[in-house]
């Protein structure tokens, strides 16, 4: 990527790509204009996912422009030398354009911030629930408990955005769609590959590759050093503040990792404290400790995330502690 690739704003970026669907609107490209073309959104990942904006947005202009006299939006009287999309003064016009004839002030910042699209399909799984969905184009959604997310297809491009909880993705390869996963700030584009998302928070929060590439989007989309590509084998964990690092993990913590997809949840000595809060995922029955001493023993073994009463009994009998239950909520504390 060059350096002006930097330098340009996402704005202008939006706007160059309105400007060439606006040439496209005049009629097909000419082999040279073609060439030029591909060669502007080979230039900069930020250039496909510009183009598919201004797609969406050609859409929903027409649709109301027709409301409002019938005609297209996108088709101002002018010379086609004029829409050549170099010349960002007369892109600005087009834009100006575009947004009195269809109602819309604002319509650059709309088209630089906002993601062009309905609410999606809302697609949940229950406390202790594994859901597998298939979607449209034939990939694969396993979902863990708890799970909240939205999908969003078009002709142009495929959209997830995970609410909360723990998703594998096995993405069906099509080249001419992006398959886009929003955890937090950061966005996850892959084409065709296999990887898992998981967001209990803000600030736990990671992708990891089991096969294929990942390249992460920053927030901003424009600094590439922090947008990483991942392979497989690899996890990105997402801080809160837009923070992002990568490791390299074994094929027995991928395992141990992604073993909830057989119902089974891993610890290898982990704080007693963190494996409550996986545990507590599968149960309405809260397992809870009060006691700082306690919360750090560490605990070992494979647990089934549908029997609880299993997982209690060997933190009985390993860490010396009893179980006292009130209701729904199952308190640990040392044995008197």
């Amino acid at each position: 990527m060059s350096s002006g690739a930097h330098d340009t704003s996402l704005n202008e970026i939006d706007l160059e790509a309105l400007g060439w669907l606006v040439l496209m609107e005049h009629g097909p490209l000419s082999p040279q204009e073609q060439l030029r073309f591909q060669a502007w959104v080979a230039a900069d990942i930020r250039h496909k996912g510009a183009v598919i904006r201004a797609r969406a947005a050609s859409l929903r202009l027409e649709r109301l422009g027709a409301l409002a006299g019938g005609r297209s939006v996108l088709q101002p009287p002018a010379p086609r030398a004029l829409l050549r999309p170099r010349n960002i003064t007369r892109r600005r016009m087009l834009v100006a354009a575009a947004a009195a004839a269809a109602g819309l002030a604002g319509i650059t910042a709309w088209l630089g911030n906002e993601r062009l699209q309905d609410s999606g399909t809302l697609y949940t799984s229950n406390v202790g629930e594994l859901k597998k969905v298939t979607l449209q184009d034939g990939s694969v959604l396993t979902m863990n408990t708890q799970t909240k997310l939205r999908v969003h297809y078009t002709r142009e491009r495929r959209d997830i955005s995970l609410e909360r909880g723990e998703v594998m993705f096995t993405v069906a390869h099509d080249a001419t769609r992006p398959f886009e996963v929003r955890v937090g700030q950061w966005t996850a584009l892959a084409v065709g590959t296999e990887f898992a998302a998981r967001r209990l928070n803000e600030a736990t929060t990671d992708i990891t590759v089991t096969e294929g590439i990942v390249q992460m989007l920053a927030p901003n989309r424009k600094d590439s050093d922090a947008a990483p590509r991942l392979t497989a084998n690899q996890k990105a964990t997402l801080g809160g503040g837009g923070t992002i690092e990568v490791s390299q993990i074994s094929a027995t913590e991928m395992g141990g990792q992604l073993a909830w997809r057989t119902h089974l949840v891993v610890f290898s000595g982990v704080p007693l404290r963190e494996a409550l809060v996986e545990m507590n995922r599968y149960s309405r029955k809260r397992i809870a400790v009060d006691d700082p001493e306690i919360s750090q023993r560490r605990i070992v073994g494979v647990f089934s995330t549908a029997d609880s009463q299993t997982f209690l009994s060997a933190v009985k009998a390993t860490l010396g502690v009893e179980a006292v239950e009130s209701g729904d909520t199952v308190l640990l504390r040392n044995v008197n």
